[in-house]
């Protein structure tokens, strides 16, 4: 009786398996190609008499467009529709993360007798009720499953689909049948043959289930291979309570999904391909046709390793164009004080490519994604938006951002940026002008005159007298043809129909747009309409139609193409009034533009947006000269100071109209000129230049143009100007689709330093020459009110600025003219960077210099990372640096060095000579807890005595003497100064002696030594044909010896030194050695009392303690330092370079004709003789 039993419950599981495949899925939702479908109804139960309202929501969470969406509700028996449009209702688009929600309601017809009557599906078309849009993530969550009933009945026959079951009941007879009987036999006859069928019959069973599945994914594949889009099908059922009884609602959603891989589909890589990241910023600089920068010597590199990198000037590039993400070198904290490197040759990872891809295509809004290691992503904004519109995938529901990028991943990626840059296009043949309007609006093609009276109020008088005028009642929508003030039309709705001698005249106030428009779809080109161009005051056109302004063609990133309009524009402007006080004047060519736009969408109590592009391509060219001048003359221009007043405008000097096909679109294209001016300015500049906005598969992207090339002539002052274009796109005349201002054009910067000691007195303007570029949209239109509110997209962008524009210039100018290069003079600096603890070389750090006077940034560069020659046969080492070509003066140079505490130095730059700066010793950030001291002794420079009462005072900052004093005392013989780390300059003074500056490097529980030689005040003077020399050094050598010779035409020459110290003519003393050291540090001075005419004086320094060596580099790095006094006043100091081989450093020459020093800095094996 057990074995039967448990025989009789196999074969009800065999049973049950097979009914599984019968039974309907019962589910709250259904999700299908990423798209979820609510199906529902609004309460859970009705009265037997009362209506029943359906409601249809749907979710599409992909990254495509959901087109040609067809939903088909089937009446119930007993039932009818309230309205005959319900029954079927389309859509044309749903975005990517948006929702639709549709109504449909069922009334009673007669008793409801049986429920289960199969209902009919009819195949009348019908509007949709409601469209509502929202954002997918927020409408469709928890709340929208909770309310769908638990009788909700899904069927689907597409690939993805919920299988709604196997319903051939004949065929489970047979079967149920057939397991009954084989169970009775194998009981009786055998138990194995039972067991063994038994499973052959359960395996069975589940294959026979899953059927219907398979065929249809079978079929869906056809589809999708046949046809450019796959069509799928969800079948939905829902069964609610009425009364006593069960009313069951049937609807089927029918809708597209492009299938457009098959046209950008192109292998650019082989799939295993991997690439390094300057590899792929090559790529993407190249795909976008990206103009590389010029970056001549001294240029401000934004990474370190990019002056020595093969990618360096398309890495620098894209860095310029914000299109790299932020450094992650090692060790890069703080971005003040670290020094980036993008190192090119690690792979370019998942994360990395994706922020390009993002920026370059200048996707803007906020986006979310649904990944299980979110949290590794850093951007995932740029992620999300890559990922969504299919540029790359998941893997196994993973970004892995970093994971190497693969050629799999660049060939999908650069078929989808075709895909989106073609898409900007109009080719011949996708031209469409479609409007379709709401029922009951009354299109009127007839002449009339219409006057608005006041903001949105207007008086219309039509010429005819037909029936369809006087058929016009108040509230009525009309649309009327375009005519020569309305060349887009213009629709109103009628508040009152008069009739006036004989004519109907009608007043009327704007329509709506949501009661006049249904449907949009155009694209095309505009046609301007140059007869209608309109100027301003003291402005005059001429329209030339075979001008050109540019005789070179540039290919641009975006080619859109298609202009219907050619020629050029000329603006005059005659002393133009900007504003008060500020005036212009010049010629502006201007280029008919191309004008390119698509719009298509929908109007149903708002905008649903499908597509919206409008780009617009130029050319502009300031000919001649423009000069502003705002009222103060050139002779009152205060250069001096580099502080002179700015005056700022933009003003309107002409508009031009575009009409879009027949549509009604129109595009207003207006010309104004921004000034932001200085002094009196003269420039001439030529901008090729490509700019607009996309909204495409749920996306916003600003569209802008990454070759533009410009020259600036001549410029005297500061400025900003350029020609800008508000760009506004309008429908009927009344309905504001979207503004756009594109503001574009020159940046100047420019600070002037005055040279006193010149005749004529000389002021060197430095600065910087710059394309900007901004795009702005307007909020008060109807899609930037949906960019702003729904995706919360800023609406202002800064495409190019001073410090981001790749294309700008340095420029310099002398007594307001423009000039090649400083006619001052011009010298160099060598300095090297170490660590402050460990003495160790600092290779890669990056060095700026700043014009001390104006604070401009002149020349940026890092320190060596190998020993390089120069082109004159000197030698710069590793960690250190060398800037050519500065002109005479004082300059600041800020010190970077990852992981270190950033370092300010002062230098002097002496027209036509070297200077060697001293050591710069950076501190390591680790270590900036505790204190430090610095100390030394006072030495008198001539006597080699103790000095007592020296006052000092301690400054921020290395080599300065100017800004706030930290400390101050006074000691004797000695000090010791306790400061936290850090970089200082100390300044010693005592009546009757020369004012000492020292350089300090302060680390912590560390001592400093720094002796200080301090040189009497002295009558001597360079002007009075005398000069004074002071030697000092560290501790070893611990024998440096100063050598001075002069040698003139007429073969008399002298050598002091050690062993000579006094040279006298008769009794007059003409130069001395006043001391001589030989036990480290110094001082030793050399004095000239008596300077010949017409001589040459040369000054050495010899390494006595290492004079038999021919490979010693000690003098070199002995820290030595020589300074020249005249008087009271330090002069110059030489610095000796580090690392240098020779036990003879020659350091300066002076001729005492020409009265100029020469730093020669050279270096030799030899004795001093």
């Amino acid at each position: 009786m057990k074995t039967i039993k448990k025989y009789c419950a196999i074969i009800l599981v065999c049973i049950t398996l097979l009914c599984l495949a019968s039974i309907h899925t019962f589910a709250a939702s259904v999700t299908q190609d990423n798209i979820d479908f609510y199906f529902e109804t609004t309460k859970d139960s009705y009265s037997e008499n009362e209506t029943i309202t359906a409601v249809l929501k749907i979710a599409n969470n992909g990254t495509e467009d959901i087109t040609d969406i067809e939903w088909v509700n089937a009446v119930p028996d007993g039932y009818e529709f309230v309205d005959s449009s319900l029954e079927k209702q389309k859509i044309d688009v749903i975005h990517p993360n948006q929702v639709v929600e549709l109504q449909t309601k069922f009334t009673v017809k007669n008793t409801v007798e049986n429920s289960t009557t199969a209902p009919t599906v009819p195949n009348t078309t019908g509007n949709l009720t409601e469209l509502n849009l929202t954002d997918a993530t927020s409408a469709v969550g928890a709340d929208a499953t909770s309310t769908v009933g638990e009788n909700t009945q899904v069927n689907t026959n597409a690939s993805g689909a919920v299988q709604t079951g196997f319903e051939n009941t004949t065929l489970l007879i047979v079967f149920v049948c057939a397991a009954i009987s084989l169970g009775i036999f194998c009981i009786v006859k055998n138990k194995k043959k039972f067991y063994k069928l038994t499973s052959i019959f359960l395996c069975f069973a589940l294959v026979l289930g899953a059927i219907p599945v398979f065929y249809a994914a079978e079929d869906d594949k056809q589809a999708q291979s046949d046809n450019s889009v796959t069509t799928s099908k969800v079948e939905l059922e829902q069964n609610v309570n009425v009364g006593d009884n069960i009313v069951k609602l049937t609807s089927t959603v029918k809708y597209s999904l492009p299938s457009y891989e098959e046209d950008y589909n192109e292998k650019y890589y082989d799939d295993e391909k991997t690439f390094t990241k300057g590899e792929w910023v090559s790529i993407i600089i190249d795909k976008f046709d990206i103009e590389i920068g010029e970056f001549p010597e001294g240029f401000d590199y934004f990474y370190g390793d990019s002056a020595e990198s093969d990618y360096g000037a398309v890495v620098e590039t894209a860095q310029a164009y914000g299109l790299l993400p932020a450094p992650d070198s090692p060790g890069y904290v703080d971005p003040e004080q670290d020094v980036p490197l993008f190192e090119a040759d690690k792979p370019a990872t998942r994360e990395f490519v994706a922020y390009t891809v993002a920026k370059t295509m200048g996707f803007e809004g906020e986006y979310s994604l649904e990944a299980t290691d979110l949290d590794t992503i850093q951007y995932v904004n740029e992620v999300a938006v890559v990922v969504n519109q299919k540029f790359m995938d998941l893997i196994d529901s993973k970004f892995a951002p970093n994971n190497a990028i693969t050629g799999a991943d660049a060939n999908m990626i650069l078929n989808r940026i075709d895909y989106f840059n073609d898409s900007l296009e109009v080719k011949e043949g996708q031209e469409k002008d479609i409007i379709d309007y709401h029922e009951g609006v009354v299109t009127l093609d007839v002449d009339y005159t219409a006057t608005e009276s006041e903001e949105g109020i207007y008086t219309v008088e039509l010429a005819s007298n037909t029936d369809a005028d006087a058929s016009l009642t108040a509230g009525d929508v009309i649309v009327l043809s375009p005519n020569d003030e309305y060349i887009g039309g213009l629709a109103v709705k009628v508040n009152e129909v008069k009739t006036i001698d004989g004519k109907v005249v009608l007043i009327c106030e704007e329509a709506k747009i949501e009661e006049t428009i249904q449907d949009f779809d155009y694209a095309g080109h505009g046609v301007a309409l140059v007869n209608k161009a309109e100027t301003t005051e003291d402005v005059d056109v001429e329209y030339d139609p075979n001008g050109v302004v540019n005789s070179d063609e540039d290919v641009n990133a975006f080619d859109i193409g298609g202009s219907v309009s050619a020629g050029t524009l000329s603006y005059t402007l005659t002393e133009k009034e900007i504003k008060s006080g500020l005036k212009a004047s010049g010629k502006i060519d201007i280029s008919i533009p191309d004008v390119t736009a698509k719009a298509k969408g929908k109007i149903f109590g708002g905008l649903s947006l499908d597509e919206l592009t409008l780009t617009v391509t130029d050319q502009v060219k300031f000919s001649g000269n423009l000069t502003y001048d705002f009222g103060i003359p050139e002779s009152s221009y205060d250069v001096t100071t580099g502080k002179p007043k700015f005056g700022s405008g933009k003003t309107e000097i002409g508009r031009v109209p575009f009409a879009l096909g027949t549509t009604g679109f129109t595009v207003d294209l207006v010309f104004f000129i921004n000034l932001d001016v200085s002094g009196q300015l003269s420039i001439s500049y030529s901008i090729d230049r490509t700019t607009g906005i996309q909204y495409k598969d749920g996306v916003f992207r600003n569209i802008k143009e990454y070759s533009s090339e410009f020259t600036a002539i001549e410029a005297n002052g500061s400025a900003k100007l350029g020609v800008g274009m508000a760009v506004r796109l309008t429908l009927f005349s009344v309905f504001d689709i979207v503004g756009v201002d594109i503001h574009g054009g020159i940046g100047l910067t420019i600070k002037f330093t005055a040279h006193l000691d010149c005749e004529p007195d000389l002021f060197c303007g430095d600065g910087t020459v710059y394309m900007y570029l901004t795009l702005e949209l307007d909020k008060d239109t109807i899609v930037g009110d949906l960019l702003d509110k729904v995706f919360n997209i800023e609406l202002y962008w800064d495409i190019f600025d001073e410090d981001s524009s790749p294309l700008k210039k340095g420029i310099h100018i002398e007594n307001l003219k423009f000039v090649d290069e400083c006619t001052y003079g011009k010298g160099s600096l060598l300095g090297v960077v170490k660590d402050g603890q460990t003495g160790a070389k600092i290779s890669g750090a990056q060095v700026k210099i700043y014009n001390k006077a104006t604070g401009n940034l002149v020349k940026s560069g890092y320190t060596r990372t190998t020993d390089t020659t120069l082109a004159d046969n000197n030698t710069v080492l590793i960690g250190e640096f060398f800037v050519q070509n500065l002109s005479a003066g004082s300059y600041q140079f800020d010190v970077k060095a990852t992981g270190y505490k950033k370092a300010s130095v002062d230098v002097d730059v002496v027209s036509g000579q070297r200077v060697v700066c001293e050591a710069t010793l950076m501190i390591d950030r680790d270590h900036l807890d505790g204190l430090g001291t610095v100390s030394g002794s006072f030495t008198n420079a001539l006597t080699g005595s103790s000095v007592e009462n020296v006052q000092y005072e301690v400054r921020s900052g290395l080599n300065t003497k100017v800004g706030d004093v930290i400390a101050s005392g006074t000691a004797s013989n000695s000090y010791s100064i306790e400061l936290v780390p850090g970089y200082y300059s100390v300044l010693f003074k005592k009546d009757g002696y020369v004012d000492e500056l020292i350089s300090v490097t302060i680390t912590a529980d560390e001592n400093t030594v720094k002796n200080v030689a301090l040189a009497p005040t002295s009558d001597i003077s360079i002007d009075d044909s005398s000069f004074r020399v002071v030697l000092t050094w560290g501790e070893y050598p611990s024998d440096l010896d100063s050598h001075l010779y002069y040698f003139d035409d007429d073969g008399g020459n002298f050598h002091t030194c050690y062993y000579n110290k006094d040279y006298r003519e008769g009794e007059t003393l003409v130069a001395n050695l006043d001391l001589d050291d030989t036990t480290s540090y110094g001082p030793e001075t050399s004095t000239v009392y008596q300077v010949a005419e017409n001589g040459v004086y040369s000054f050495y320094v010899h390494d006595y303690t290492n004079k038999d060596s021919d490979s010693s580099t000690a003098m070199s790095n002995s820290g030595a330092q020589v300074k020249l006094f005249s008087g009271s006043q330090l002069v110059a100091t030489f610095n000796i370079p580090e690392n240098r081989g020779g036990t003879l450093w020659h350091v300066f020459d002076y001729n005492s004709y020409t009265q100029e020093f020469v730093y020669v800095n050279e270096f030799s094996y030899a004795n001093a003789g």
